[in-house]
């Protein structure tokens, strides 16, 4: 008899599981929710625009009304009284005009709270985002890039749609301070309740920090570390505007400015785990063998960084494929062939002979690297290859051949004469 309260609770929680791996899902949606549905991970905020940086309201001044409301927090909700709105309206010649500064670069969209119009179909209106007054100014140019246009790659950020004339509408999905907003549709009034930005981010605390007497240079810190904050979306991207997908070139400063500002985030192994995912072995990462590389040295700095052992095996096959890939494109005399396209950054690019240099350097360092996470996964064959490697590629090179010259013991030959490294 004493057992049966013990049994009565087991049989409730069992008849609970189902509620409990469900909770907080509709129940209509619970069925197949784990086919169809995931939760999104990243946290939203509305922020009131700070200041209204400029106005088109026609030669007599009188297509825009009471913006001044839009300088106020609301609650995100349309109401039928219509009151504390602000009012723009258009003509057959003059259409009325507006540009919103945000105080601060974020990353979403643009939420509008509606309070009717005169019409009861949708109204026309362009809107524009920008990280500067002229960006949102601007033009776009998508066909053809030119100096003095903007262009909507990788982000739309020059929308022209249509906005209902109550209840509310999101927009947009970018990198933006400023937003522009034009009424277009002839002889039309609209009213306008709120317009807020949306910050998409990750709500996590700043547990790092820089100050100095220099103010100029805490903001420069402080400016730093926030735009590494906008890039910790679902990944790691190397920009929130362009081009929004985790390179692994660009994840290794990312990469130690989060683990000083933020310390421990799964943003860094999930990306680590895509990266891998997308581009499988006998593949270079991101299509560049540089960029592989940098995946050794990201994996070493992580670790060295979190002492994630765990993580680190999960990744073992990967990074001992990738050492025996590497090995096969070194020859006994020093020579690499890892590929023929070369990159380490776009300001070095013009510089062939430099590329060349920076290539066997970062080898050398992804190698050293390597090596000690091979000892740290118990793979000392792996380790003794990576020393094997960094030893061939420290051989002096007699001669390799690149799209501009040869290069005889370091130094880039043209036309048989010796140039130097720049």
């Amino acid at each position: 008899m004493e057992l049966l309260p013990a049994i009565r609770k087991s049989i409730i929680a069992f008849a609970l599981l189902p509620a409990l791996l469900y909770a907080g899902i509709p129940p209509t949606l619970q069925s197949d929710a784990s086919q169809r549905m995931t939760k999104d991970i990243m946290d939203r905020a509305y922020i009131t625009p700070k200041r209204i940086v400029t106005k088109y309201a026609g030669c007599k001044n009188n297509l825009i009304k009471n913006e001044h409301y839009l300088l106020e927090r609301g609650n995100g909700q349309s109401e039928m009284n219509r009151k504390k709105c602000c009012i723009m309206t258009s003509t057959e010649t003059e259409k009325a005009s507006l540009l919103l500064d945000f105080g601060s670069e974020l990353h979403g969209g643009l939420k509008l709270v509606m309070g009717s119009s005169n019409r009861r179909e949708p109204s026309l209106v362009r809107i524009r985002f920008g990280e500067s007054v002229g960006e949102a100014n601007s033009t776009t140019s998508n066909s053809e890039w030119k100096v003095g246009f903007s262009t909507d790659d990788h982000a739309k950020r020059d929308i022209i749609m249509e906005i209902p004339r109550d209840g509310m509408i999101e927009i947009g999905n970018t990198g933006f301070r400023f937003v522009r907003l034009d009424l277009l549709q002839n002889n039309a009034t609209i009213s306008l309740k709120e317009i807020s930005a949306i910050l998409r981010y990750r709500d996590i605390p700043y547990l790092g920090s820089f100050e100095c007497n220099d103010q100029r240079l805490n903001k420069i810190w402080i400016t730093g570390a926030y735009t590494v904050h906008l890039n910790m979306q679902e990944f790691l991207w190397d920009g929130i505007k362009r081009d929004r997908v985790v390179w692994l070139g660009d994840m290794h400063p990312e990469l130690m400015a989060v683990s000083r500002v933020f310390g421990y985030n799964e943003v860094i192994p999930n990306s680590l785990d895509l990266a891998c995912k997308q581009f499988p072995l006998p593949n270079w990462m991101n299509g560049m063998s540089a960029y592989s590389l940098w995946y050794l040295i990201n994996q070493y700095e992580w670790y060295h960084q979190t002492g994630d052992i765990d993580f680190l095996k999960k990744h073992s096959d990967y990074i001992s494929g990738l050492i025996h890939l590497i090995n096969e494109k070194v020859d006994d005399a020093g020579n690499e062939t890892l590929a023929p396209a070369r990159f380490l950054d776009w300001p070095s690019s013009g510089n062939k002979a430099g590329v060349e240099a920076g290539y066997r350097a970062l080898i050398v360092w992804a190698m050293q690297d390597a090596h000690q996470l091979s000892l740290k996964l118990g793979n000392t064959s792996d380790a003794q290859l990576c020393l094997d490697i960094i030893n061939r590629m420290k051989k002096d090179i007699t001669s390799q051949q690149s799209e501009t010259g040869s290069f005889i013991n370091g130094h880039r030959w043209i036309d048989g004469s010796p140039t130097g490294l720049r």
